[in-house]
């Protein structure tokens, strides 16, 4: 979660996050990969998108 908000919220690039968890540049892509995923399988996402 962290990974995401940093990247979506706050502007961060891959490699500033990789860098602040001690992570691979990789790994946080796979990491906001994944949360993509789950936001487009969440029923309740889906149905606030077609509200707007």
């Amino acid at each position: 979660m962290h990974a995401f908000r940093a990247f979506y919220l706050d502007g961060e690039t891959t490699q500033q996050i990789a860098l602040s968890l001690e992570l691979t540049v990789g790994s946080v892509k796979a990491y906001l990969y994944e949360a993509r995923k789950q936001l487009r399988g969440n029923p309740q996402i889906q149905e606030w998108v077609r509200l707007y």
